[in-house]
């Protein structure tokens, strides 16, 4: 597995005044200021994660407003500097096709937007094994951030308390 350079630097990030920006700089990890948005789809699950910067969105815009899922979280802009940073290093920018549309028959895609640029990177079945560690890697900085963000988004709950039993889902549209 490649070294991770996101959950040092990730690390260092969360601990706060203890390893300021500077030391983050001097390894190339800046915070990303243009409006980013990272979304990963997993087509066999069909399910969707994703990540703004604060220079996308503030907190209290995109969680104060009822949604229908809580699929995107907000994140410091230094925490996307961190995951573009390593999504860098595994080589996703080389890999990823410079475009936003959907690639047919995809198992995994990732997404990034960044100001006006969007690449996609998506695996196929047939596609080269290299291409899946690479989306796998990517796919696993993602989550990272996003498992330890905490995003208190308001969504529609017409079940109300039901929604946490066991095998009960929201149903579509309401």
């Amino acid at each position: 597995m490649r070294p991770f350079l996101l959950l040092t630097a990730l690390l260092s990030a969360c601990a706060g005044p203890s390893l300021p920006e500077e030391a983050l700089a001097s390894r190339g990890i800046l915070p990303e200021n243009r409006p980013v948005r990272v979304t990963l789809l997993d087509h066999r699950a069909g399910t969707k994660v994703g990540l703004f910067n604060e220079s996308m969105v503030s907190k209290t815009e995109r969680y104060s407003v009822l949604r229908r899922e809580a699929t995107y979280k907000v994140i410091p802009d230094l925490d996307m500097g961190v995951l573009l940073k390593q999504l860098e290093q595994f080589d996703f920018f080389e890999d990823a096709i410079p475009s936003a549309n959907r690639v047919r028959g995809a198992r995994i895609t990732l997404q990034v937007s960044r100001a006006d640029q969007v690449w996609t990177l998506a695996f196929v079945q047939g596609d080269p094994a290299e291409k899946l560690r690479t989306l796998q890697d990517c796919r696993l900085a993602v989550l990272v951030l996003y498992d330890r963000t905490l995003g208190l988004q308001v969504i529609e709950n017409k079940q109300g308390a039901d929604i946490f039993k066991s095998g009960t889902q929201p149903k579509k549209g309401g």
